[in-house]
């Protein structure tokens, strides 16, 4: 009898650790949102380039990257985002105030992006990339 109870003990352990690793895709979209931010902020093109989906990243290195070092980022951040599109898709608005040297001209940019979830099954977590042609910034 003791061991019956010792294994339905070990039982109901597995299923809540395994119910502890369902659906985080929200809170991890959110921290790859914030990452991404904070890479542009701090210059750091190439970390940012990682949270871009590879067929887009061409884009992005013309719009962001390309202009290397003259590019000054004052704040970047999303600013809303929208509701939940087809499964896995969200539609997000990036907001950058930035300046390009020798000026001091504050500019600000709003680009509309969709996030992408891929799924990797139960092997390994999923990811969100930015699935969006970045526009050239004026």
């Amino acid at each position: 009898m003791r061991w019956c109870l010792r294994f339905l003990g070990m039982v109901g352990l597995l299923f809540l650790c395994g119910c502890a690793l369902l659906d985080s895709s929200q809170t991890d979209l959110q921290s790859s949102a914030d990452d991404f931010c904070q890479r542009l902020r701090w210059a750091d093109y190439q970390g940012a380039q990682r949270h871009v989906a590879a067929r887009r990243q061409e884009t992005f290195q013309t719009a962001v990257v390309a202009p290397g070092q003259d590019l000054k980022m004052v704040e970047v951040h999303f600013e809303k985002e929208g509701p939940a599109g087809r499964e896995g898709r969200r539609p997000m608005t990036l907001v950058m105030e930035y300046y390009r040297l020798p000026s001091t001209e504050i500019r600000t940019a709003r680009i509309d992006l969709e996030w992408i979830y891929l799924d990797y099954g139960w092997t390994r977590p999923g990811i969100w990339l930015i699935d969006s042609d970045f526009r050239p910034l004026p």
